[in-house]
């Protein structure tokens, strides 16, 4: 299993459903289970949660981002890449990697992530939010979840209860 850090309130999109792409400069061939986790360093500016607000065109609103329980230096959910597709703004026939027209993609998906042809968007299905996030320390990149925690949780992603 990997993980990922996101800053706030990226990882908490992702683990409310509302951020089903994570958009990153770099592709990955991964594919499987990943573990989102949310950075120690908070939210300073509200600001940014007002520009995702301004941005989501009133999918979401700011009073709601400015409530919502942000977690820091935790594992606040599991989910598994799918794909990763590079952002084009127009169609290319016979491209061997997989891409994403941005055009179409919606106002909520575009104020949660960076959409711009060049970039890449990884697919994330199957998110499971954890009932008790999971203390974690975080690091940049896609990187592998220690062997106990990744035991752990992948119970959410495969559906097991904790006590099998």
């Amino acid at each position: 299993m990997k993980i990922i850090t996101l800053h706030q309130p990226w990882a908490t999109l992702i683990a409310l459903g509302y951020k089903q792409y994570e958009t990153r400069s770099w592709s990955t061939q991964y594919r499987g289970a990943l573990a989102i986790h949310a950075a120690q360093k908070p939210i300073v500016e509200n600001d940014l949660l007002a520009r995702v607000a301004y941005d989501s065109v009133g999918h979401l609103e700011y009073s709601y981002l400015k409530s919502l329980n942000y977690e820091y230096g935790k594992i606040v959910c599991v989910c598994e890449i799918t794909d990763c597709l590079a952002m084009t703004e127009q169609h290319h026939p016979g491209r061997l990697d997989p891409t994403i027209d941005i055009r179409p993609i919606s106002v909520l998906e575009k104020a949660v992530g960076g959409w711009q042809s060049g970039r890449y968007a990884w697919e994330l299905k199957n998110v499971q939010v954890l009932d008790v996030p999971v203390v974690y320390k975080g690091a940049q990149g896609l990187r592998s979840v220690d062997g106990a925690t990744a035991s752990f949780l992948e119970g959410f992603i495969f559906g097991r209860s904790m006590s099998s």
